[in-house]
């Protein structure tokens, strides 16, 4: 097949280019718009990241050129009108997991960011301050840490919180009483988790239908030192709300790789123009806040496996085998 690759960035180049053995493909850094579309022409499917947008005007051009195929090179398909491409036929595949545990360290390095103080220990030493006033941290051994989301992110999270010997509750809308097993938590409805943990961990996909799903309610549930991790979509925390919370003593952190108005600035250089976004700016320069820009995925297994499964995908698709990893 020719596929035409949008938003590749340099460090993933390499493994797509190694990957692929049986296609024809054209991998371009700029993200899939109304005028890089025309891109596309001739080819018979796109790859496309997150910042991609595939609205209904997008998918109807996309169809009127011949787009059989839209690959995802992510686990999220909130970026796609799915009803639409289904209405239209273009079939639509993602890459359901990459590498959970890269998700799953990386909020544990987030929490031990803000148990410990890092980010404020590591401006004093630049100033070559040793002083420990104001640096006092806690443990996470028998922590009491909720967990929103038990698929695959989630199972590899709690099982390194196993290793810390925390005290893990979880809710899920749908459970998986089997990870008992081999797993050490307990399941609780969403209300109680909110109420009883120290740190609640979000692990769970994103759609219209769990908009804000962290939002006033919930955070007026939470105990005041409560640590909120998100590193699964923006979307899913109401980042105002949170902000003023923290301001006002009703909340301990925030852990962030992601951010709900990300779409304009992450994965981007903005140092020489800045930002013009004061909820963002907050974040950064918040001292309870530690944020990331959407790096959790980040590692060489992953990348490695997203390309291997995107290419996995499209040979798929060739033999008309449309399985879990296809949506539509």
């Amino acid at each position: 097949m020719k596929i035409c690759f949008y938003s590749v960035k340099e460090y993933e180049q390499v493994y797509l280019e190694q990957e692929n053995v049986d296609h024809q493909i054209k991998l371009l850094s700029v993200i899939l718009d109304s005028q890089s579309i025309s891109e596309a022409e001739t080819y018979d499917a796109i790859s496309i990241f997150s910042k991609d947008n595939c609205d209904e005007n997008m998918l109807s051009r996309l169809k009127a050129m011949g787009i059989k195929l839209i690959c995802l090179r992510s686990a999220g398909y909130d970026n796609i009108d799915i009803a639409v491409a289904q209405e239209y036929g273009i079939k639509v595949a993602r890459v359901p997991s990459y590498s959970p545990e890269a998700i799953a360290e990386h909020a544990i390095m987030l929490i031990l960011a803000l148990s410990r103080h890092f980010s404020s220990g590591q401006l004093r030493l630049k100033r070559y301050n040793f002083h420990l006033r104001d640096m006092m941290g806690f443990n996470i051994h028998d922590k009491t840490i909720g967990v929103i989301g038990t698929g695959n992110i989630g199972r590899a999270f709690i099982k390194i919180l196993n290793g810390f010997g925390a005290d893990v509750i979880a809710y899920d809308i749908n459970p998986d009483y089997t990870l008992y097993d081999s797993l050490s938590f307990e399941y609780m409805d969403l209300i109680s988790v909110v109420q009883k943990s120290d740190i609640i961990s979000l692990h769970m996909p994103y759609d219209e239908t769990n908009y804000h799903y962290i939002d006033i309610a919930e955070l007026d549930l939470m105990k005041s030192d409560t640590i909120i991790i998100n590193t699964s979509r923006g979307q899913l925390l109401n980042t105002e709300a949170a902000l003023e919370y923290l301001d006002s003593g009703r909340l301990g952190g925030l852990g962030l790789d992601v951010y709900e108005k990300e779409k304009p600035y992450f994965f981007e250089d903005h140092s020489a123009q800045g930002i013009d976004d004061d909820c963002l700016k907050a974040l950064i320069h918040h001292e309870k806040v530690v944020l990331t820009g959407h790096q959790a995925f980040l590692t060489e297994t992953a990348i490695t496996n997203i390309a291997i499964t995107t290419f996995q995908n499209i040979s798929d698709y060739t033999r008309n085998q449309f399985g879990y990893n296809f949506i539509c």
